[in-house]
């Protein structure tokens, strides 16, 4: 670029991103279509969150100068960020071309795969831009997160600890160190590397976790609240959010978050808004519609797609926070949906067993399991074994000749009916033991180490069944096991 191209990046490094652009715009009308004006055009847009701005800059940019790899990176951020990841990868392997060792190209496409839950894959890319630009700490933090999501994390550590001898103030780091000591159960390890990382939000939000695994719901369902900055969730929303207090005369939008599971967790809140509000609309996935219905006529669930008309909002996953639950005591477990039961009396235990997730969620690689792992359960005399599991692995069910009772159901609450006829649910950390817990049914949860913090009092029903060490299922397995001869031993 000119002197005055030169000024403009200077101004970018300072985060004066208005100046900037003004004098970027400068130059791009003494040259309209000059690439390199176009893609620093595109950065700023990106730096901004821009990601659609940014697309269109530089893929004029790369029109006038498709052999520019740098360009080629660029774009496949922006589509990594708007979450086209296959443009994305295809943009990273185009720049790799154009350039092999061309380590911000590699560690974007690393973090593509992440994102794809492609870790292994995510992992050699990784290791390779190390390998062109040693000491590239931000390649070792990224590293970091897929080994923690394959349960690595004594290696993860390893990283780590080379990035903080670099920069023993990279908050990054200290956050990701403290993820390796949590997904072990190292519970005081993971909050001292979150007080070395800083009172940030995304220490704070890791701290959350950590306060609600230990029922300090106060302080927990407080520092959790700061998710909304991390996600931007409710930033397009032009009305007032919700402070928690009543409003009888005020219509509330309850909106959507997270997962079908947290979605049966929080529903338990419902009807206590009823006494805060005129109206209380509540955005509910299709699936879950028909079993939201049953918790109170007085509420109206909603598409989340649908437009109605109301005062104040709140997200779903705040409720606790915004309605004071800062005690275990205090959180409502009787069972909440009015689910017909017909549990038959006497007869073999019946028990309900799943064995793994969505794989598209992003841990569910040491979240998930076969029913290989699982089949000493099924060698329990006098039980009856249904298969819980529907989707990704559920033909798994067929070689142990188990029925698969949901496979013809619509819904969670067709679910929800033969579930409540079930004496017990085994099940990974799925929505399944979210709605085997919320109907009273004893609850097994086979979990990683760091079971979450829904497991613990959320649920009275829930039993956390953890592994000792990651991967090695025989630790729920025998716990699950104990559960199971106790209710045995009841029913004799």
């Amino acid at each position: 670029m000119t002197n005055m191209g030169d000024r403009a990046v200077d101004l970018f490094n300072q985060g004066r991103l208005d100046e900037a652009r003004k004098l970027a715009r400068k130059l791009l009308k003494e040259d309209p279509e000059n690439p390199e004006v176009l893609h620093f055009l595109g950065q700023i847009s990106l730096r901004e969150g821009n990601h659609a701005q940014t697309i269109s800059l530089v893929k004029r940019a790369i029109k006038h100068n498709p052999l520019q790899p740098r360009f080629h990176e660029t774009i496949a951020i922006a589509y990594s960020h708007s979450g086209n990841m296959p443009l994305a990868e295809q943009e990273c392997k185009e720049a790799l071309k154009l350039d092999a060792n061309l380590p911000e190209a590699l560690n974007t496409l690393g973090l593509v795969y992440s994102r794809q839950r492609k870790h292994k894959e995510s992992i050699a890319v990784f290791m390779q831009a190390m390998k062109v630009k040693p000491n590239n700490t931000d390649a070792m933090n990224n590293l970091s997160i897929s080994l923690i999501n394959t349960g690595q994390y004594d290696l993860a550590r390893k990283y780590l600890q080379v990035v903080l001898n670099t920069n023993p103030n990279d908050v990054r780091a200290w956050n990701n160190l403290s993820l390796t000591y949590r997904g072990e159960r190292r519970m005081e390890e993971a909050k001292n590397a979150l007080r070395k990382s800083g009172n940030n939000v995304r220490s704070l939000f890791n701290l959350a976790q950590l306060l609600l695994l230990e029922d300090k719901l106060a302080e927990g369902l407080l520092y959790y609240e700061k998710r909304k900055e991390i996600l931007g969730i409710g930033n397009n929303i032009n009305k007032p959010e919700w402070d928690g207090s009543p409003q009888p005369q005020k219509r509330l939008l309850v909106v959507r978050e997270q997962g079908l599971g947290d979605a049966i967790l929080i529903s338990r809140f419902y009807p206590y808004l009823k006494n805060y509000f005129k109206k209380v609309y509540i955005q509910t996935p299709k699936p879950l519609m028909r079993l939201m219905q049953t918790i109170d006529p007085d509420l109206e669930f909603i598409p989340p797609a649908d437009k109605v008309g109301f005062d104040l909002w709140c997200l779903s996953m705040s409720l606790p926070f915004m309605l004071k639950i800062d005690a275990v005591e205090k959180i409502p477990q009787t069972p909440w949906f009015k689910i017909p039961n017909e549990r038959p009396r006497g007869g073999k235990l019946r028990i309900g067993l799943n064995w793994a997730g969505n794989p598209a969620y992003t841990g569910d690689v040491i979240r998930s399991t076969h029913l290989k792992e699982l089949e000493m359960l099924l060698q329990v005399k006098n039980a009856q074994w249904f298969s819980l599991h529907r989707g990704y692995r559920e033909d798994e069910a067929q070689h142990y000749n188990l029925p698969q009772p949901l496979k013809e159901a619509k819904d969670f609450y067709d679910s929800a009916v033969f579930i409540n006829s079930l004496d017990m649910v085994l099940s990974t950390e799925t929505a399944v033991p979210n709605l085997s817990a919320a109907l009273g049914i004893t609850t097994c949860v086979l979990t990683t180490p760091d079971y979450d913090w829904r497991w613990g009092s959320w649920y009275q029903s829930a039993i956390p069944c953890p592994q000792d060490r990651h991967g090695n299922w025989y630790g729920p397995i025998y716990k699950a096991l104990t559960v199971i001869k106790d209710r045995l031993l009841q029913t004799t």
